[in-house]
């Protein structure tokens, strides 16, 4: 690990052959910095002098409002990690008209604990007035993100998005329990056996439809399978659809809701036979737009109900919409004679 002096080790572009031990009990408290990964502290390093020259002139107090995204998978995810490191401490979100958000996907542990207090409280401090947001997305038994490993004092940062194998989401949930409960989740949905996943791949495609990098990557170990960048991507579209799927459908059903409102007139009292419920609907219609009453009319599918209705209180219009009885009579005849001579030419023939 490196202590976190990016003022100074962007100069020279690497946080120096000795900063592994350099710092560690030669300061006081005072003196004493957080550390990060060295390796993943040297990769972002190498874009900290592009970041403060094309960037932070954009983040200015003077700057319309804007929203930083620093996003990352894998490598890209820990540099993103060192970003966000970055921007949190060196500029001031609180007075500033911008927001932070970060994501990263399948990223190792970047931060030593020391680095992880200071963050985690940082972005406490910011998320109540919406300034800044960051969550860490895992997908089911993503091994990329469980190195390196604790014990040598390496942690990720806040908030953790958890994507189970059967797609499901768990936000900041304890991992140990999680895997379990996960695992039986899934075992209960496939009701299965490991001959599962010889004949699909992870999101349940069959092979015999997969292309050559499918069948690539569905040989591969899940540990690894699951660090693909393609899978989470999958994943995090599938939820994106389906969240938007329900937001369709609770839009719909509100607005069903309101189109099915019974149009009736106020103080109408409402008979016991069916026509004195129709003649009701017919004299709320009355006193409603042309346009109000055809949309009414053909969504009910009652026009012959109110045809009778209206015939019943008196009102029906000169010019009615519905044929009269001789009309059909007249079809009725023509239709008939229309048989007879079919039946004459079949005779001839």
């Amino acid at each position: 690990s490196s202590a976190w002096e990016p003022e100074i080790d962007t100069e020279q572009g690497h946080s120096g052959a000795l900063s592994c031990i350099e710092g560690l009990c030669c300061r006081g408290e005072e003196t004493y910095k957080p550390r990060v990964h060295t390796g993943f502290y040297n990769n972002f390093l190498a874009a900290a002098p592009t970041i403060d020259k094309h960037i932070a002139p954009l983040l200015a107090p003077d700057q319309p409002p804007r929203k930083l995204y620093v996003v990352g998978h894998s490598l890209g995810g820990a540099i993103a990690t060192m970003a966000t490191c970055h921007f949190l401490l060196n500029f001031d979100w609180e007075m500033l008209p911008h927001k932070f958000i970060g994501v990263t996907l399948g990223s190792p542990k970047a931060c030593c604990n020391s680095m992880k207090d200071v963050i985690d409280e940082r972005l406490r401090a910011l998320r109540p007035l919406d300034k800044a947001v960051f969550c860490r997305v895992m997908r089911d038994k993503d091994i990329v993100t469980t190195v390196p490993p604790s014990l040598v004092g390496f942690n990720h940062i806040d908030k953790l998005v958890f994507i189970t194998e059967g797609e499901k989401v768990l936000i900041n949930p304890d991992i140990q329990n999680a895997n379990i409960i996960d695992e039986e989740e899934t075992k209960r949905i496939l009701s299965t056996s490991d001959s599962i996943n010889l004949q699909l791949n992870g999101d349940g495609t069959d092979k015999k439809n997969m292309n050559c990098y499918e069948r690539r990557i569905s040989m591969l170990p899940k540990p690894f399978r699951d660090h693909m960048p393609d899978l989470y991507l999958k994943s995090l579209m599938n939820l994106y659809n389906e969240s938007t799927k329900k937001q369709k459908i609770k839009t719909t059903i509100e607005d069903t809701a309101i189109q099915d409102t019974p149009i009736q007139k106020e103080n109408t009292p409402l008979g016991e036979d069916e026509h004195s419920v129709a003649a009701t609907e017919a004299t709320s219609t009355m006193s409603m737009p042309e346009e109000v009453i055809e949309m009414h009319t053909r969504k009910k599918g009652v026009s012959k109900v109110i045809k009778t209705a209206i015939g019943r209180i008196g009102s029906l219009p000169k010019t009615s919409p519905f044929p009269k009885k001789n009309s059909f009579r007249k079809f009725s005849s023509f239709r008939s004679r229309s048989k007879q001579k079919q039946k004459q030419q079949l005779m001839q023939i």
